[in-house]
């Protein structure tokens, strides 16, 4: 019951908190001048004409409480509007990113947590070895590269490669699990390697650090002397032990990644290949809500869209 009453506390915290920041974000944007409102919509050189449209369209001249109300008044019916730039209906275009956006994520988080588990772990217990100080180097190249050059270094030594040679598995841009488990795993397998080479350094430092720790505690040296095997007093009593304080910060990061940077990141690989760029590749998008009345509902969302 105790649980219970927790989970139900912090998921009250959690609805607070959303509708803080949204009130925030929205004040912070549209509690401005209308006319620099409507200008940074509609670009530098929007002339007044098309600033006075869009002033028109989205309600931007009616009273900020009353935007403000409207934009609440849309979020708790799940009317998310219409998009000011491309004219598409926002629930459209999220279900359409959805599927991209679960994909890229379940693949790099099983990639970072496999590679940064299991190199840590290595790592720790053999600490100063040849493979501890390799891996050190290549934990030191994943935090130093940017996730655009790792994306674009993977297309140049892979799949430029493998497709000059005829080998074709390897595709850029996105294919649906629905179209077989090879073509998905073939389309995502760079994604995947782009969006989890930095966290899984990050974490294999991170497990190195706090299993290290963890076999220095006094109940490791007593497991030691009462004839424990070392594989059993590493993974039972010091991998259990580092794992505690590391799951917080993984259960973040793989927040993390749905909520932000999936969406971005995924240009790194799709994007950087061949093909020219996308006009749909990262942006900051608007999403009016506009109804067929005079008195629009305007609501604010930060998005950035897919490169497919």
């Amino acid at each position: 019951m105790a649980i219970f009453g927790y989970l139900v506390r912090r998921l009250l915290t959690g609805i607070v908190v959303i509708w803080l920041v949204s009130t925030v974000s929205f004040f912070l944007f549209f509690a401005r001048p209308v006319t620099t409102v409507a200008r940074e919509l509609a670009g530098h050189a929007a002339t007044q004409a098309t600033i006075n449209l869009v002033i028109s369209n989205l309600g931007l001249n009616q009273p900020i409480m009353t935007q403000y109300w409207h934009f609440i008044n849309g979020l708790l019916h799940g009317n998310l509007g219409y998009s000011f730039f491309t004219q598409q209906s926002v629930n459209t275009m999220l279900k359409q990113d959805l599927p991209p956006t679960v994909s890229l994520v379940i693949g790099g988080v099983i990639i970072w947590l496999v590679v940064g588990l299991s190199v840590g772990i290595l790592s720790a217990t053999r600490s100063r070895s040849l493979f501890d100080r390799l891996s050190n180097v290549a934990v030191l190249i994943g935090l130093s590269l940017p996730v655009f050059v790792i994306g674009e270094v993977l297309i140049l030594v892979v799949f430029v490669p493998l497709n000059q040679h005829g080998i074709t598995w390897i595709q850029t841009g996105y294919a649906g699990i629905t179209q077989g488990i090879g073509t998905w795993v073939g389309h995502m397998i760079l994604p995947w390697i782009t969006l989890a080479a930095t966290e899984a350094a990050i974490y294999t430092r991170l497990i190195r650090g706090q299993l290290l720790d963890t076999l220095g505690e006094d109940y490791i040296r007593t497991a030691r002397s009462k004839g424990l095997s070392e594989r059993r007093v590493v993974f039972r009593h010091g991998v259990r032990a580092a794992l505690t304080r590391w799951s917080p910060s993984s259960a973040w990061t793989s927040a993390r990644y749905s909520a932000a940077w999936s969406s971005w990141r995924w240009c790194s690989a799709s994007a950087a290949s061949a093909r020219p760029p996308s006009s749909r590749c990262p942006r900051a998008t608007f999403l009016s809500s506009s109804g067929s009345r005079s008195s629009p509902r305007s609501s604010w969302w930060s998005r950035t869209s897919w490169s497919t």
